[in-house]
């Protein structure tokens, strides 16, 4: 039951029979196939979850010059991981003296595919809590 409820998009959430309004399901992919931008809600998500507490946090940096060359421990996360090691190695023209205190935090590719449609499923549900315009039942 619960596997034609998930693959079917007219089904009843109620009961075993077919109408003419689509199911919860439908809602969730039709709202989530609309979403197409999700660097905002990523950024959001980050900022809310880390504090400056240890780490001094860059999120996505444009330039290696952009993270300071200090004693204090920096998070640095980055979308891509090739990139590392010039943040690491430069701060900006000259070396950088304290490597040491660098931690990066790439996604794998594996993973990604996952979060973002995590971050779509959520965005999504959000959507669809504050349209006043859907008939959902309690149900």
């Amino acid at each position: 039951m619960s596997k034609l409820k998930d693959n079917l998009f007219y089904i009843s959430d109620v009961g075993l029979f077919f109408t003419n309004q689509p199911n919860l399901n439908r809602i969730l992919l039709t709202k989530m196939g609309s979403i197409e931008d999700l660097k905002l809600e990523e950024k959001n998500l980050l900022t809310k979850s880390l504090t400056k507490e240890y780490f001094d946090i860059y999120i996505w940096p444009g330039n290696p010059k952009d993270i300071s060359d200090t004693t204090r421990l920096k998070l640095v996360i980055q979308t891509n991981h090739k990139r590392c090691k010039e943040f690491l190695e430069n701060c900006g023209e000259r070396p950088r003296v304290y490597r040491n205190t660098l931690i990066f935090l790439c996604p794998s590719e594996s993973e990604r595919i996952s979060f973002d449609n995590f971050l779509k499923k959520k965005l999504a549900w959000h959507f669809i809590e504050k349209d006043k315009t859907l008939r959902i039942t309690d149900e």
